[in-house]
């Protein structure tokens, strides 16, 4: 992250610019996913955008000079660039390992529920969903083996917010074209 100082009148803040999709977090990235680019206009997508990306308030945004939008808008350039992280084994977050579940035609019958649960309430629409999903994907291990199946993971789906969408979005092809690869 590097760090971007704005003063507005007599008032200076510091926001934190990510340099990579590296530095997006799940959270960001369903918030992008969720704006609704076909309601509004060219710029006010890119507001929002910039928005989600960079912590500054939409409000201020407008605010700023546009030598400083326009810098910003060069400076996250990667934004417009493909994911293109490795499918990983394994996710580390907050001292714990969490295991990628990949035996997709073994699954029981409580995580067929919940993925159909999940899939009903978003849709088609997977970008909404990695946080619930990643619950039924992502484990710890027990005496060397993937922890089984509970409802109460599904309360690990803030934790799992914070992970960078770049480490986890190609377990997501599984949903959307039926493979790992």
């Amino acid at each position: 992250m590097i760090e971007l100082e704005i003063e507005l009148g007599n008032e200076k803040k510091t926001y934190n610019l990510p340099e990579s999709w590296d530095e997006v977090s799940v959270d960001d990235y369903v918030k992008l996913t969720s704006i609704d680019n076909d309601k509004l206009s060219q710029v006010q997508v890119v507001v929002k955008n910039l928005s989600v990306l960079t912590g500054i308030d939409e409000d201020t945004m407008y605010k700023i000079p546009m030598e400083t939008f326009n810098g910003i808008v060069e400076y996250l350039y990667f934004f417009n660039q493909p994911l293109e992280g490795e499918l990983v084994d394994s996710v580390e977050l907050d001292g714990e390992e969490y295991f990628v579940k990949k035996d997709f035609d073994k699954l029981t019958l409580g995580e067929t529920i919940s993925i159909d649960v999940i899939t009903e309430k978003y849709g088609d629409n997977f970008n909404l969903a990695i946080k619930e999903l990643l619950c039924i994907f992502l484990r710890k291990k027990v005496d060397g083996k993937l922890e089984e199946f509970s409802n109460d993971m599904m309360g690990r789906s803030e934790l799992f917010g914070k992970i960078s969408i770049n480490k986890i979005h190609k377990l997501f092809s599984f949903f959307s074209v039926g493979s790992l690869s």
